[in-house]
C-alpha cells in the first residue's frame, strides 16, 4: 500500500486526534485532592463538618458522615481556597492554602490546642508536566490495541514476476507497559509489548497456484516521548522510537508449504492523550488513547521449486495502531 493511499485513509484518524486534543485543552479536571484529619488531642473526632470556598467562589460543604474524622474533596481548580471546619459542638475554626495544579493538600486539625488548622502542600507540579499525582515516576499501563496494514504479494517462479492482489493484515492485542517519567524535563521513556491474538491477512492471497497468508504475532515498542502540553492534569505527547514486531509467511502450494518469520525493526512516531481520573480515595490513575505509526520491511521466502529458484514476497509501507488503557503512577 502507498504512504499517499494510507495517508488519505487516516483523515478521519486525523480529525479525531485534533477533536481530543481541543477537549483537553478546554477541559477543566480535578488538579488536586484535599484530605482533612480531624483530632480531639490523641483521639479522632467524627462528625465534623467543613465548608470550602474556591477560587471562583463556589462554596462545597461535606460532612464527615461515617465518623472516621476524615474528610477528602477532589478540588477543581489550582489557586486560593479557604477552607472552614466546624465541629460537632458547633466551634468553628478557618484557614486558607494555595493548591498547587497537581498534588495534593494535606489539612491537620486538632480541636483541643488553640493553633488553626496545620496545612501541608504536596505539589507535583514540575517542568517534566508529568502530573503523576500520588505517584513517582515510574508507571504502569495495561494497553489493548487495534491496527491495520496493507501488504503487495508478489511471485517471482523462476522467470517472471507475478504481482498479486494487495491484501489487509488486521490485527488487535493487549499488553504491558513500563513507564519512566525523566525529572526536571518533559520527556519518558517506555517500553511496551502487545501479544496478537488476532493478526493475520483478512483474506488470503492467490497467487498461480500458490496461498498467501501473512501473521504480525507480536510487537515490543521502546519510545520515547515529548510533551507538549500538561493542562490542568491533561497531557498531550508525542513520540518516537522503534517497533520490533514478529512477521510470519506461510504459502501453500498444490503439493508444497513454505513458512518463514523474521522479527522486523520499524522506525515508529506516535501521539497520545492521557486523562486523570481517581475512583473514590483511590490513587490517581490516567486513561490514556493515542496512535502509533510504524514503517514496515519487506519479508521473503526463497525455495526451490522444480529446479527453479522461486521468491514469494510480501511489501508493505506503513501500518497503523489505536491503543488505548490505563496508567498508573508508583
Amino acid at each position: 500500500m502507498r504512504l499517499s493511499k494510507l495517508m488519505q485513509k487516516g483523515s478521519t484518524l486525523f480529525v479525531f486526534f485534533l477533536g481530543a486534543l481541543f477537549l483537553s485543552i478546554t477541559s477543566a479536571l480535578a488538579v488536586a485532592d484535599l484530605n482533612i484529619s480531624v483530632m480531639d488531642g490523641t483521639q479522632t473526632l467524627g462528625g465534623s463538618t467543613i465548608s470550602l470556598t474556591a477560587p471562583n467562589g463556589t462554596v462545597t460543604e461535606r460532612t464527615d458522615q461515617d465518623g472516621d474524622g476524615k474528610i477528602a474533596v477532589v478540588l477543581g481548580d489550582p489557586g486560593t481556597y479557604r477552607l472552614t471546619i466546624t465541629t460537632p459542638d458547633g466551634s468553628s475554626r478557618s484557614t486558607t492554602f494555595d493548591a498547587p495544579r497537581n498534588g495534593s493538600v494535606t489539612v491537620d486539625y486538632d480541636r483541643s490546642a488553640a493553633q488553626p488548622p496545620r496545612v501541608s502542600v504536596n505539589d507535583t507540579t514540575s517542568p517534566r508536566r508529568s502530573a503523576n499525582g500520588d505517584g513517582g515516576p515510574f508507571s504502569f499501563s495495561l494497553l489493548g490495541s487495534y491496527g491495520q496494514s496493507k501488504w503487495d504479494t508478489r511471485l517471482f517462479d523462476g522467470s517472471n514476476f507475478i504481482n498479486g492482489n494487495e491484501e489487509n493484515l488486521i490485527k488487535w492485542g493487549v499488553g504491558p507497559e513500563l513507564r519512566y517519567d525523566m525529572p526536571n524535563i518533559p520527556l519518558f521513556l517506555a517500553t511496551r509489548f502487545f501479544y496478537h491474538p488476532r493478526g493475520r491477512f483478512d483474506q488470503p492471497v492467490n497467487i498461480s497456484s500458490y496461498l498467501f497468508e501473512a501473521r504480525e504475532r507480536w510487537k515490543w515498542q521502546m519510545l520515547a516521548g515529548w510533551y507538549l502540553f500538561d493542562n490542568n492534569g491533561v497531557m498531550f505527547s508525542l513520540m518516537a522510537g522503534i517497533t520490533l514486531a514478529k512477521i510470519q509467511l506461510r504459502v501453500q502450494g498444490n503439493s508444497n508449504l513454505f513458512e518463514d518469520s523474521e522479527i522486523q525493526v520499524a522506525p515508529t512516531v506516535g501521539g497520545q492523550v492521557e486523562v486523570p481520573f481517581t475512583l473514590g480515595n483511590a490513587r490517581r490513575m490516567y486513561w490514556a488513547f493515542g496512535f502509533t505509526l510504524a514503517f514496515m520491511n519487506a519479508f521473503e521466502i526463497q525455495q526451490v521449486v522444480n529446479l527453479q529458484n522461486e521468491q514469494f514476497r510480501i511489501d508493505s509501507d506503513l501500518q497503523w495502531d489505536l491503543f488505548t488503557g490505563i496508567r498508573v503512577p508508583f
